[in-house]
């Protein structure tokens, strides 16, 4: 789960790739999880859940986004 304060970041262990969600921005339209291949994304009344063990990386979502809440952000190792 990306948080229910409003911004959120997911990182799969030990990558380099992260996915950050701005809440400000989401209208929790839900538009981003059919796109979504493996099924990784739910959204509730208040948040948007990634699910890390199905998420595969491939950026539909993203593109999908009519708000531009999510983007993926690459570079350096996340930190723990």
């Amino acid at each position: 789960m990306f948080g229910k304060r409003g911004r959120g970041r997911k990182s799969p262990p030990g990558g380099a790739v992260r996915l950050e969600w701005a809440r400000q921005k989401c209208m929790l339209c839900a538009g981003c999880v059919p796109l979504c291949g493996p099924g990784a994304l739910t959204v509730t009344e208040t948040h948007l859940e990634l699910d890390w063990a199905r998420c595969n990386l491939c950026g539909a979502c993203i593109r999908g986004c009519p708000t531009g809440a999510l983007r993926m952000e690459t570079g350096q190792l996340a930190r723990r």
